[in-house]
């Protein structure tokens, strides 16, 4: 869910690369990769 609170969803998705994460701030970036997607 996003910020503004739409919704994203993919399908078949994968993780691209390293989940890269800030614990003291509570951040992850996460780049996905997928073949179809669409907001709900």
């Amino acid at each position: 869910e996003l910020a503004n609170g739409q919704v994203y969803v993919l399908s078949n998705a994968w993780l691209h690369g390293e989940a890269n994460h800030n614990p003291e701030e509570g951040t992850v970036d996460l780049e996905f990769h997928g073949e179809e997607g669409f907001y709900q």
